[in-house]
């Protein structure tokens, strides 16, 4: 992702238009999930600014990484299942 949108989009389109771009491709069939394009815009002119400011796509990608892990885990820890009931066996 970093390769295309900051090193592809971004020097030509400039960093509103890409993360903008960025968040209408995270837009979702379903409302609930529209959240998340909101999300991707946020992400996206972060990783504009380090792209901008370091002009190296490393530490953007490095970034990136780790707020993927984070939310990974985060998610994986939200997640909430019911306790399974005791069943008696035969």
């Amino acid at each position: 992702e970093e390769l295309f949108f900051r090193g592809a989009l971004q020097p030509f389109l400039g960093l509103v238009t890409t993360s903008l771009f960025v968040c209408m491709l995270s837009l979702g069939v379903n409302l609930r999930f529209n959240s998340w394009s909101l999300y991707g815009f946020f992400q996206s002119f972060l990783l504009g600014i380090i792209f901008i400011t370091t002009e190296s796509l490393l530490p953007g990608i490095f970034v990136h990484v780790a707020m993927n892990v984070f939310y990974v885990f985060r998610l994986g820890r939200s997640t909430y299942l019911p306790p399974r009931e005791h069943q008696e066996e035969p």
